[in-house]
């Protein structure tokens, strides 16, 4: 059964057939070999996959996204960043992280500040190639800035407390923004030798003083603060949270910014339950997919002889990394956490590895293949922004990526970089 599933699989996305279904179709074609179990099996592990509360922030969080952008919020948050002194992609990383904080969504992050940021690095002179890149890499940070879709799935599917998650991933977000900062204020200090404060439109600049900005953004600052500070303080789930921040943007759209109109909602409904969709589709043919591999044992046949390839913790750690990194280029991270995690994570409590270091450095190995070619998410996106191929733009992203896999390489090293926030707020 397992080499029907897996070289069907294989198969299919040589084919060109998209991710979701390739691995649908790929647990249909291992039931119809295997012949003694149930099609029946089907709908009870799409409905068991659907049957969860962490799932239900998925499409709240995405809800909550699309309101922000709808109102302005996004708008304005990038418009505190663009007032600090500092190269335009240093701006661009800066306001990619925050937008990612408020929305979780990688591609959400890229598209809106991309929007604005691509052309304001072109209009300064840096390379179109550079500037694509870089928005990619800052785009990617959302699977690791809370509230995070990508962490949501990964508790749900390996059991590890989502709040954990969250703050786990706090750190590790701000050391990788840090060193791609690095990364453009090398290239800031060839194209802007005199770095100058923003007060254009280039930085996202809604007119008036740096005070007025910073009030007028001020409900666009504290929604984050807002949902994580709740999920920390244990006033709220991470589903309640997601709740908490659709109320919160309603309530800005509708009385602060005065921008959203009732007439707007159902387009905003109808985007978000398309991306959520996307979202569910991919967990729901993904779930039987990963219980056929639990089914046919595959993590404990693979557990012997990748403990004997690893030898201990760490060495698994590595070569754990180097299959996500790999996993991460050709696949989609929802689909790629619900196929690979039952294998991967068995072996990694076995060895005694902590299942927040563990969630945290998988999340950040998804992030980097988000940018790295052929298939990166955010990659496609800034490319498309950008106006330019993926061939094109390869090349740019050599020195983000190894920055990533800097911070990377720490994590991996020295779990107390993830592990020191949830120990001490008593998470972990």
């Amino acid at each position: 059964m397992i080499p029907v599933l897996l070289v069907a699989l294989a198969l299919l996305l040589v084919l060109g057939v998209p991710v979701a279904f390739a691995i649908g179709l790929s647990g249909m074609a291992a039931l119809f070999v295997e012949g003694q179990l149930p099609f029946a099996l089907i709908p009870q592990r799409a409905f068991a996959a659907l049957n969860s509360w962490a799932l239900m922030a998925v499409p709240l969080f995405i809800f909550a996204g699309e309101l922000m952008n709808a109102c302005g919020i996004s708008r304005r948050a990038v418009a505190v960043v663009g007032r600090m002194r500092g190269g335009v992609p240093i701006v661009s990383v800066l306001a990619s992280m925050f937008f990612a904080s408020i929305s979780g969504s990688s591609s959400a992050s890229t598209a809106a500040v991309g929007t604005m940021m691509i052309p304001a690095m072109r209009r300064r002179g840096y390379p179109t190639g550079f500037a694509a890149a870089l928005s990619a890499a800052g785009g990617a940070l959302g699977p690791i800035i809370p509230p995070s879709i990508i962490m949501i799935v990964m508790g749900y599917v390996t059991g590890t407390s989502i709040a954990a998650l969250f703050t786990g991933g706090i750190v590790p977000g701000v050391l990788m923004a840090g060193a791609l900062i690095a990364v453009s204020a090398r290239r800031a200090r060839i194209h802007e030798p005199r770095i100058q404060e923003s007060r254009t439109a280039d930085a996202g600049e809604t007119g008036g003083s740096a005070r007025r900005v910073l009030l007028e953004a001020l409900p666009a600052v504290l929604m984050p603060v807002v949902v994580l500070g709740g999920i920390l303080l244990g006033i709220f789930t991470a589903t309640e949270a997601a709740g908490i921040a659709v109320a919160y943007g309603l309530v800005v759209g509708f009385l602060v910014y005065r921008e959203l109109r009732v007439r707007d909602l159902r387009g905003l409904l109808v985007s978000a339950a398309l991306r959520s969709c996307v979202v569910l589709f991919v967990a729901t043919s993904a779930f039987l997919f990963a219980w056929l591999i639990a089914a046919g044992r595959v993590p404990e046949r693979l557990g012997g002889e990748i403990e004997a390839l690893a030898g201990g913790a760490l060495s698994f750690l590595l070569v754990a990394n180097l299959i996500l990194i790999v996993v991460g280029m050709f696949m989609e991270s929802i689909s790629a956490i619900i196929v690979i995690m039952p294998i991967l994570f068995p072996l990694a409590l076995a060895l005694g590895v902590d299942p927040v270091h563990f969630g945290v450095l998988a999340s950040v190995n998804f992030c980097i293949g988000m940018v790295t070619p052929p298939y990166g998410a955010t990659l496609f996106v800034a490319c498309t922004v950008a106006g330019r191929s993926i061939g094109q733009v390869a090349g740019w992203t050599l020195r983000p990526v190894a920055a990533m896999v800097a911070v990377l390489a720490l994590i991996t090293l020295f779990p107390e970089v993830v592990l020191f926030l949830p120990r001490w707020l008593g998470m972990a």
